[in-house]
């Protein structure tokens, strides 16, 4: 099968409301040096696609508020901006994406979604993942990356799925009992990207939100799309060093094995 290029989408236009004050509406955490490496969680972010992805900058799109649009592009200056005039979660942004993206790619070019503020330990690890994910994308799937729990968190979205991959269960931040539950039934935590063609993601969107980009809908991605669809498949990931930088609990860890932080308020 003849490969495919990947074009990397990275979501930055969130508020970062669960690190206040330390992540402030104007200056939210994914413009703050909270990655491994000292450098802001964004910049970090697009390098670490840059090179699992072997993409260009240009090839690079950033999906973030039009308020932000300057703060991207003095990180990114090379990357393509995606524009929403309001925040409305990761179902809006997403769609808004691809709508963009078809003005300019083929329905068969395969975007990779992630987050602006996860850290990952082990970047070549996720870059073998990727190549796996290109088989089954093309294949009319789309594909996350999951993550084994290590306690019963509610704030992440959680998947069952069968041996040969294929999502059976897609549940989007469960109570500790139910979470509790299915970290004992072999579930994996949903790290938040996804990969699929952009005819894949089109049609999904079609079928089961339709009007999202006409109307003020506020929802993720994960209840758009993917507790509906029959299209999800999981590659399991249980050795990234994944951290999706939300909670302070978080940022002290991290602090202790890599970073030097001035004080929080």
């Amino acid at each position: 099968m003849k490969e495919v290029r990947i074009i990397p989408v990275i979501l930055a236009g969130g508020a970062g409301s669960r690190l206040a004050p330390l992540s402030t509406p104007d200056k939210p955490k994914q413009f703050l040096p909270l990655g491994l490496s000292g450098n802001p969680l964004l910049l970090e972010t697009a390098q670490r696609l840059q090179a699992c992805a072997d993409a260009a900058p240009e090839e690079i799109h950033i999906v973030t508020l039009e308020k932000y649009g300057p703060d991207v592009q003095g990180l990114l200056p090379g990357c393509p901006l995606i524009l929403e005039k309001e925040k409305r979660n990761t179902g809006p942004a997403i769609a808004l994406a691809v709508y963009e993206l078809l003005k300019t790619y083929d329905e068969n070019t395969i975007i990779w979604i992630c987050p602006s503020d996860h850290t990952i330990e082990r970047p070549e690890l996720l870059k073998q993942k990727l190549d796996d994910a290109r088989a089954a994308v093309q294949n009319g799937h789309i594909v996350t990356f999951g993550i084994s729990p290590t306690h019963a968190e509610t704030g992440y979205g959680y998947i069952k799925a069968a041996p040969d991959g294929h999502i059976e269960q897609f549940t989007e931040k469960p109570d500790a009992e139910t979470a509790q539950t299915y970290i004992q039934n072999g579930y994996a935590w949903n790290s938040g990207m996804f990969v699929a063609t952009l005819e894949t993601l089109q049609s999904e969107f079609d079928q089961h939100t339709p009007d999202l980009l006409t109307t003020d809908q506020n929802i993720p991605f994960d209840k758009a799309v993917m507790e509906k669809t029959g299209k999800g498949f999981l590659i399991p990931c249980p050795d990234l060093g994944w951290r999706d930088v939300g909670l302070f609990q978080q940022i002290e860890t991290m602090e202790q094995k890599y970073l030097t932080l001035p004080s929080r308020p």
